[in-house]
């Protein structure tokens, strides 16, 4: 029987593999971790299907060199889990500029077949 320690860190590691799948561009990372209903949200831009957000993820010109996250929480309500948090990513520009990029971060995850996948990210960037 799977407690509720262990089905919060097995949602950890799915949200640190999309983080490591952001970093590293990896589009078959994502098409894992993402559910095929998967809805990308951020305030004043369109909503975003799996395949637009993949899509958009992998071509982004810049480089992620880390990404760490403050106040990440995991609450659990039978086989949904909500990720709440801030994520900071240390972006390089083409340019040579460094940038760092807080976003506020809201994760909804399901568990379908026993795995935990991302249906809904709902993030909106923060003031630096």
């Amino acid at each position: 029987m799977q407690t509720m320690g262990d089905a919060r860190q097995q949602v950890l590691d799915v949200q640190h593999a999309l983080w490591d799948g952001l970093k590293a561009k990896d589009a078959a990372a994502w098409e894992r971790i993402l559910a095929d209903d998967f809805v990308y949200r951020s305030p004043g831009e369109e909503d975003k299907s799996k395949a637009e957000f993949i899509a958009h993820i992998t071509s982004f010109q810049a480089t992620i060199t880390s990404i760490t996250s403050h106040d990440l929480r995991v609450d659990i309500f039978d086989k949904v889990a909500v990720v709440t948090g801030v994520q900071c990513a240390r972006v390089g520009l083409a340019s040579g500029f460094q940038l760092e990029d807080f976003m506020m971060l809201n994760n909804i995850f399901v568990q379908r077949a026993g795995q935990w996948q991302l249906v809904l990210s709902h993030t909106m960037n923060l003031p630096t």
